[in-house]
């Protein structure tokens, strides 16, 4: 054979190798209110109240229970709570508090931190008592009780976020109406910020919220999210919240959440036809940039006149992220050739998702099955992705032990180290540890296996040939 001709055949082989591995784009539909149900987003529930849509559950937990003696911390109190119809199998957000609120004569505060350690409860007018917020020996107590519930639930993986409590009424860091001689009784600001540094020294992994996102010292306290518990349309205090949050983009530090404060009939049925009937409920998302609200009185079922703008909202809260592209081959020519992949997306939402999450790439056999699996590498992290913001996720993946045929291209995002292996489940529902696109492509469901590893949970990108 000549050498020309033996030339020209090489350049042939070469062209057909070069076509058979182009690169092709891809983009998918957009689902432009987002999925129906993610984690860490969306409307929340808590204690009994169980529902469908939510992926976060908000609990109180009582000072009392938690230390039933000084010094000695009862966790199955606290995973009792936990597992609360309303928060079994979701995300958490936990508040430890001390009084209810100065009207209920009893604390829920430990009995032995004011007959052994001499901790006042003050006698207010009216026949109110508080604890005195405000006094050393109580802020001892407190910054100890933070710091046992941090070494135990800090980083755990059920955590959506703990919320600043142990000081006011519900633990919100207010004295409301408590008057003593005719004088207003209120937290100092010494008091807070004992308080506040302790949550930020032991809690390092897991998301913090505060009460007031216009008030010292919770307005500069960095890197924390806020709470509204009064969340409620056309009032005077919502407003003032989510103006503070949009003045001052604390909203990008963490997640901002909340609840709707128990309502009246008359107050709820007036309220939810504003919430859901104008464009209050939109616009008081969107200036807080709210991830997740606890509806209260505002939670309507599926066949209810309002179900579909209650979960449009809910959809409207936190992160989306969206694809839009993904580029790989179609076909892979030779065992030895190796598959590059490169998805492009944005966050369509709210707010950020705040925890560093992870995408992984894997070609999935015909039952669904991931044969070949990789971390994704991105240019940006997703849970810093703001509003707006792009991301960029690369991956090469190696197909040499796989029998010809076709495969299907996948990605998925989940949550850090729910694809481990593990020696006891996390106890959270699979569902909660992987995140859908707000895109219109195939998935397969996620769910975990008897090593408690997550599996499945991958979104569908297209198919490739492998020769």
């Amino acid at each position: 054979m000549s050498s020309i001709r033996i030339i020209l055949l090489a350049l042939l082989n070469l062209s057909i190798a070069l076509s058979a591995t182009a690169q092709t784009v891809r983009t998918y539909p957009a689902i432009i209110t987002g999925p129906d149900r993610n984690p860490h987003k969306g409307w929340s529930s808590g204690w009994s109240d169980v529902q469908p849509e939510s992926s976060v559950g908000f609990q109180y937990l009582p000072w009392k229970d938690f230390e039933p003696t000084n010094g000695t911390f009862d966790y199955t109190k606290v995973e009792a709570i936990l597992a609360q119809p309303g928060s079994a199998g979701k995300h958490f957000v936990l508040r430890l508090y001390c009084d209810w609120h100065h009207s209920k004569p009893e604390s829920d505060c430990p009995a032995w931190m004011y007959s052994q350690v001499g901790v006042r409860r003050l006698n207010g007018d009216g026949g109110a008592k508080m604890t005195d917020f405000n006094d050393p020996k109580y802020l001892d107590q407190a910054v100890q009780a933070i710091q046992a519930l941090a070494q135990r639930y800090d980083g755990d993986p059920r955590v959506h976020a703990f919320q600043l409590g142990i000081l006011g009424n519900w633990g919100e860091w207010h004295t409301h109406d408590f008057k003593q001689n005719g004088v207003d009784y209120a937290i100092s600001a010494a008091s807070q910020n004992r308080i506040l540094q302790a949550y930020k020294t032991y809690f390092t992994k897991s998301p913090l919220q505060g009460r007031y996102p216009w008030r010292e010292q919770l307005k500069s306290a960095g890197f924390i999210g806020y709470h509204n518990d009064f969340f409620l349309p056309n009032h005077g205090h919502s407003n003032e919240f989510d103006a503070a949050l949009a003045a001052g983009g604390q909203w990008r530090n963490g997640p901002v959440g909340g609840e709707v404060p128990p309502r009246t009939a008359i107050e709820a049925a007036n309220e939810k036809r504003a919430l859901y009937e104008t464009s209050a409920g939109r616009l008081m998302i969107e200036t807080g940039h709210y991830s997740t609200m606890k509806p209260g009185a505002y939670r309507v079922s599926a066949g209810d006149r309002h179900y579909a703008q209650y979960m449009n909202l809910h959809r409207l809260m936190g992160y989306n992220f969206r694809i839009d592209q993904a580029v790989y081959t179609d076909a892979l020519p030779t065992p030895q050739s190796r598959m590059t992949l490169r998805l492009d997306g944005r966050n369509v939402g709210l707010a950020r998702l705040y925890r560093p999450w992870v995408a992984e790439f894997a070609l999935l056999d015909a039952q669904g099955r991931a044969v070949s699996q990789t971390q994704a590498a991105s240019s940006v992290e997703l849970g810093k992705v703001a509003p707006g913001g792009t991301f960029s996720l690369t991956a090469s993946l190696d197909r040499w032990w796989l029998a010809a045929g076709s495969y299907q291209v996948a990605v998925r995002l989940i949550q850090p180290d729910a694809g481990a292996t593990k020696t006891k489940p996390w106890g959270l529902d699979a569902r909660r540890a992987y995140i859908l696109f707000s895109n219109n492509v195939p998935v397969i469901n996620g769910e975990w296996n008897s090593n408690h590893a997550l599996i499945g949970g991958w979104s569908v990108l297209g198919s490739v040939q492998l020769r």
